[in-house]
């Protein structure tokens, strides 16, 4: 089930229902793919979201209490993993603690939320923290680079401009998710080096050409790892 490491390579963590459709993609471009291990304590039409049950940052990865021993084990070849005590629950707010937007130099997240051991981690690694009233931080951001993200909210737009950061605000919805009416810019999305991933082709969004455009003045190449258009998946994960 579970890709083994090679040496100097980095793997891509991404929902088990994607595998087909981005997995490839990755392997081409030299990732080791692991797919995340559905979580029975989220919403059945979550349960498979990366950015739901890990969050990662400086070469530690951070999981529930009570994911997949082998999937812990996997991820081991690539970080250093601390399993959390913070349990997941099927609604809001149970669902996000671990739904942290990590940008290389700031953690975006709902403060009040995150688990302890992160909360610790940050401090000791020096990461400020942006506090921002969505507790779906990273399925609500694309980032770009360091102080640069991507975003349908308003709210993580006002906190993230007060301390410097570049946003492009996008308009709603046009993302699918399978279950609901539409899903999270940012679950589309993972940054790793010089580029952006995104899960697919987003010329069917309306603000395509400004997220294109700002994303590659900032240095950044777009990696479409589909043809098809774009879907939430809960994000990819690199570690």
């Amino acid at each position: 089930m579970f890709s083994l490491s090679s040496r100097g390579r980095s793997a891509a963590l991404i929902h088990p229902r994607s595998l087909t459709k981005i997995g490839p993609a990755l392997e081409r471009a030299g990732f080791d793919v692991i797919p995340v291990p559905v979580c029975r304590s989220l919403d059945p039409r979550l349960e498979g979201h990366p950015d739901l049950q890990i969050f990662a940052a400086n070469g530690y990865a951070f999981v529930h209490p009570d994911a997949d021993d082998e999937f812990v084990g996997c991820c081991s070849q690539y970080a250093r993993v601390i399993r959390c005590t913070t349990s997941l629950g099927r609604n809001y707010p149970l669902d996000c603690p671990y739904n942290i937007a990590f940008t290389g130099e700031y953690a975006l997240c709902k403060e009040q939320l995150i688990p302890a051991e992160i909360r610790n981690f940050l401090d000791e690694e020096g990461i400020p923290t942006v506090d921002i009233p969505q507790g779906y931080a990273k399925c609500s951001i694309i980032v770009v680079d360091e102080k640069s993200i991507i975003t349908e909210d308003e709210g993580i737009r006002r906190k993230a401009e007060l301390i410097g950061f570049d946003v492009l605000t996008v308009r709603k919805g046009f993302i699918t998710l399978d279950g609901f009416p539409h899903g999270f810019i940012g679950g589309i999305s993972g940054m790793n080096g010089g580029s952006v991933y995104l899960t697919g082709d987003i010329a069917h969004h309306p603000d395509h050409g400004i997220i294109s455009s700002f994303i590659e003045k900032r240095g950044k190449r777009i990696e479409l790892l589909s043809p098809l258009p774009a879907a939430d998946i809960g994000s990819i994960i690199f570690l």
